[in-house]
Formats: structure tokens, C-alpha cells, sequence
């Protein structure tokens, strides 16, 4: 019975720790900016961003406005591991 507990307990605090979080705030603000028919909720917002993270060769242009607009900046260590398997793969 305490196993199974402890089984339970273990995977709640896993969910918690991959839950995401956004302020309420974020969510009106957005949504003042979205057509009237159109809000988003929290649903969606996740959806949205867990697209991005699974399958980010499919939002490359999501990825490329980011950066453009200075919201995100390339993770540089990323950036040196990737020149290099290129440089040995040439």
C-alpha cells in the first residue's frame, strides 16, 4: 500500500515539475490583441508551445520572427557543439 503511495506521490510531483505556468495578465493582454472571435486560452497556449519544442523544423518561421525580434537569442553553446560536427562531418 505505501509503495503504491509513494508510486502516486512521485508522479504527481513529476506532472508538477512539466507543468507550465502563465500569469493571468499575459492571458488578457493577448487576448486584447487577438481578434474578439479569436481569445486563447491556456489549452492552447500550451499546445502552441509544445508544437514548437516537439517539432521545431516545422516552425522555423515562428523560431526566425523570435529572434528577429530580439525575444529569443541563439543558445551559443548549442551553436559550438553544431560547428563542430559539421567541421568533422566535412
Amino acid at each position: 500500500m505505501l509503495i503504491e503511495e509513494l508510486f502516486e506521490m512521485e508522479e504527481e510531483i513529476s506532472k508538477l515539475k512539466s507543468e507550465k505556468t502563465v500569469q493571468e495578465t499575459e492571458i488578457i493582454e493577448v487576448n486584447k490583441r487577438l481578434p474578439l472571435n479569436s481569445p486563447i486560452g491556456r489549452k492552447e497556449l500550451s499546445e502552441i508551445t509544445d508544437e514548437i519544442f516537439s517539432h521545431p523544423s516545422r516552425n522555423i518561421d515562428v523560431i526566425k520572427l523570435m529572434r528577429d525580434r530580439g525575444l529569443i537569442k541563439p543558445d551559443e553553446k548549442d551553436n559550438k557543439i553544431k560547428e563542430r560536427k559539421i567541421s568533422k562531418a566535412t
